[in-house]
């Protein structure tokens, strides 16, 4: 959604890939286009957006996490046990490597 002033600048909001964004522009001297500026910042946050998610930091877990993870007999999301085809995971955040809990693989 953006929404022109009527002075040559306006003010935007977006949403993209479950983040919200605001985007103001009061105008340049080369009085460019409020609504290709606009489209101009999503497709750069859009851009920067991609670069993060294809961020992939291996897990770093501390001893007491890896005990925590060896103890877990159900996943921490579905609550269904573990097996040899849904066997356990240690989910992660890709950008930080800090672990979150342990998920099953399914």
């Amino acid at each position: 959604m953006y929404v022109c002033d009527g002075s040559g600048g306006g003010v935007g909001l977006m949403c993209i890939a479950g983040c919200l964004y605001l985007v103001i522009f009061r105008g340049d001297e080369d009085n460019q286009n409020v609504g290709e500026h606009f489209e101009k910042s999503i497709v750069e946050i859009a851009e920067n957006i991609e670069k993060l998610l294809q961020t992939n930091i291996p897990i770093t877990l501390t001893a007491e996490q890896q005990q925590e993870h060896n103890l877990c007999k159900t996943s921490n999301l579905c609550k269904n046990g573990f097996s040899v085809l849904n066997h356990k995971v240690a989910d992660h955040c890709h950008l930080s490597s800090k672990f979150r809990q342990t998920l099953c693989n399914t």
